[in-house]
């Protein structure tokens, strides 16, 4: 199953134009950054997972926003798969629709 799940998303990952997201350098960034602040936060004591209820809101939002690709779960301010993003606990949204 998990082999399945490879493959789609590389097949949705190679039908999509990549000149829509973020440039390699600026998703690198932006992951290294949440990676960071994720990190650093859990060192502090604040939890690494959102919760349920938090992440269901917002998903909710993010596939409301202009900026979400249903096709890859992506946005394209960010280039972050949202579908995971949503559950960590402080990531943000790229343009302030969520924290």
């Amino acid at each position: 199953m998990r082999e399945n799940a490879i493959k789609e998303s590389a097949a949705i990952a190679t039908d999509e134009p990549n000149d829509i997201f973020p440039n390699t350098y600026q998703k690198a960034r932006n992951l290294i950054k949440q990676a960071w602040t994720s990190a650093n936060g859990v060192f502090k004591g604040q939890p690494f997972l959102a919760k349920t209820e938090v992440s269901k809101t917002r998903i909710a939002l993010c596939t409301a926003c202009e900026f979400y690709k249903k096709r890859s779960k992506r946005c394209i301010k960010c280039g972050c798969f949202m579908n995971q993003k949503v559950h960590l606990a402080l990531a943000k949204c790229p343009i302030g629709k969520w924290q």
